[in-house]
């Protein structure tokens, strides 16, 4: 294809025999198709050869197609300047056009991110403005910083309740040299590298690390949220994220209409608690064909849903509260500025009209680990592939798990193991590692007399405790 508005077009190959893939390409040229795309993956959950070697292989046996893969770096090594120009226009219309204002690309829409994977595209932009100091490509890594920086939990994993496409990510070894241009950048590329083990970093890792390593722009250091004792951060769209030491806390109201394809996940967690030293407590990752895994489930007219059709979020100093609107009620869910030892947070339901509230639902993903124990006021059991189900009269009020306490509502249900969707299987996960509990607690409005409107309403509240630890005895 030429940098003209000409059309042109092209073909991407799947997987065939070395010899028949080579064949194919010497048949796709003299049929005079103008370029030969392939694809690649990040995680290989499928045989796919790896892109820049099949298209190396490819340049040895023609020379008329144009390869889609690494087009402005080909051109500027090759001195072709149609590619280089072809490849110049298609990264600044991606740096200045395509990245939402929150500092991330979207997927399928700009509604929110897909945490993990804006990584991989804020390296190809980063890589671009190496070779070329396009001012607006470094504008979107600025852009870009901010965001990553402020949605990592203090373990170094992107913040899940974000995320559109992935419910767990590992500390990304992508890009990072991205973030080296600033000294807060150059502090959480610094604070990432921390989690990668000599000895003990997978093959795939290294590449990514060593082309760190070759384009870092050393320099002076600044702190980052996560070594912070507060931080917030707001997003143009209704999520936000708050540290107040030891606790971090993200709110979410993204909202997109669930899909039926098996790579998106529908935007149904509101709520993420992280603890310094205990690691994640609830999580408000999103899943799919899974409505028992959102944090409001609503039912009404023989459909359930689980997003919001509006939401908005307001963040302050002593509260942040985001509302959502869905069919039949209206949530305020409230988190007030914790303490170190204790964090509470409340749904305030209230129904769109009088006695219109329907079957509905809070659902909290609680994050158990099989092999630990978990405790109520009336039951001690060791976490393991056995169902458990436990009605209000064995949780008692409280749940103690890995050395956190939370007080729930008196109707509170608690059901392990929930095992949830993995978008590559395109099925439900079978590894014990990745289930939840789920806590549920059912919507129950009550009319009251000094409420001006005949509307029920009803508030729910939750109290996590998390004692500090104690020091060992000398």
């Amino acid at each position: 294809m030429t940098a003209s508005s000409t059309v042109g077009f092209g073909v991407q190959l799947g997987l065939h025999p070395p010899q028949e893939q080579f064949d194919l390409v010497r048949r796709l040229e003299a049929l005079g198709f103008d370029s030969i795309w392939c694809g690649d993956h990040l995680s290989f959950h499928t045989p796919i050869y790896e892109s820049l070697t099949l298209l190396a292989s490819y340049a040895s046996i023609t020379r008329r197609p144009l390869f889609a893969s690494t087009v402005y770096l080909a051109g500027r090594v090759l001195k072709e300047k149609e590619w280089e120009e072809l490849g110049r226009r298609a990264m600044h219309r991606l740096a200045t056009e395509e990245q939402a204002a929150g500092g991330y690309w979207g997927e399928f829409t700009d509604n929110g991110p897909a945490t993990g994977y804006d990584y991989i595209t804020m390296n190809c932009v980063a890589l671009y403005y190496e070779h070329s100091l396009d001012t607006g490509a470094l504008k979107a890594l600025r852009r870009s910083t901010d965001f990553h920086k402020y949605f990592t939990w203090p373990n170094g994993e992107p913040v899940e309740t974000i995320n559109g496409r992935n419910r767990y990510w590992s500390v990304s070894p992508w890009g990072t040299f991205a973030f080296s241009h600033w000294p807060d950048g150059r502090g959480y590329a610094e604070f990432l590298l921390r989690f990668f083990t000599a000895g003990k970093v997978p093959a795939r890792d290294l590449g990514r690390l060593s082309q760190n390593a070759l384009y870092y722009h050393e320099g002076p250091t600044a702190p980052i949220p996560q070594q912070l004792s507060h931080a917030v951060h707001q997003m143009p769209v209704p999520a936000g994220i708050r540290r107040t030491e030891p606790w971090t806390v993200c709110l979410s109201g993204l909202y997109d209409p669930p899909t039926t394809s098996q790579f998106t996940l529908d935007r149904q967690g509101n709520l993420s608690i992280y603890h310094d030293r205990l690691g994640m407590i609830i999580t408000g990752a999103g899943s799919k064909y899974q409505p028992e895994l959102a944090t409001i489930m609503e039912k009404a007219e023989g459909e359930v849903t689980t997003v919001p059709r509006s939401s908005r979020l307001r963040m302050t100093d002593a509260l942040d509260r985001i509302g959502m609107a869905y069919r039949r009620f209206f949530v305020d869910l409230q988190v007030p500025r914790p303490e170190p030892e204790r964090l509470t947070f409340q749904f305030r339901i209230t129904e769109v009209g009088p006695n219109q509230m329907g079957d509905a639902s809070i659902n909290l993903q609680l994050v158990l680990k099989p092999g630990e124990v978990l405790e109520t006021a009336h039951r001690k059991v060791t976490l393991d592939e056995n169902p458990i189900e436990l009605g209000p009269e064995q949780i008692g009020g409280w749940i103690r798990h890995r050395g956190w306490t939370l007080k729930v509502p008196p109707t509170a249900r608690l059901t392990w193991p929930v095992l949830p969707f993995n978008p590559y299987r395109n099925a439900r996960e079978t590894d014990l590692r990745y289930a939840v509990g789920r806590l549920l607690v059912p919507l129950q409005v009550e009319k009251r007399p000094d409420w001006a409107l005949n509307w029920g309403r009803q508030d729910i509240e939750f109290t996590l405790e998390a004692p500090s630890a104690k020091p060992a005895p000398r």
